[in-house]
């Protein structure tokens, strides 16, 4: 809900949504909730420098494990 009222927006979408900050370690990657309404079927939600991704960061560790 937060991610629709407060924060920036890297896209235009049709809708409200928004990232809402350096919040990735507490809430899985869904802080950057604008990202993932531009590139749905992208498993990867961060797009500058500065937006840290753990889900992300999950997926490539399981890969390099073999596991993904």
């Amino acid at each position: 809900m937060v991610g629709h009222y407060y924060g920036y927006r890297n896209f235009q979408v049709e809708d409200a949504s928004t990232n809402i900050g350096a919040l990735g370690h507490l809430i899985g990657g869904e802080e950057l909730h604008n990202n993932h309404h531009a590139y749905a079927s992208s498993a990867r939600l961060s797009n500058k420098w500065y937006e840290f991704d753990i889900g992300w960061l999950y997926i490539r560790l399981m890969e390099i494990v073999g596991l993904a």
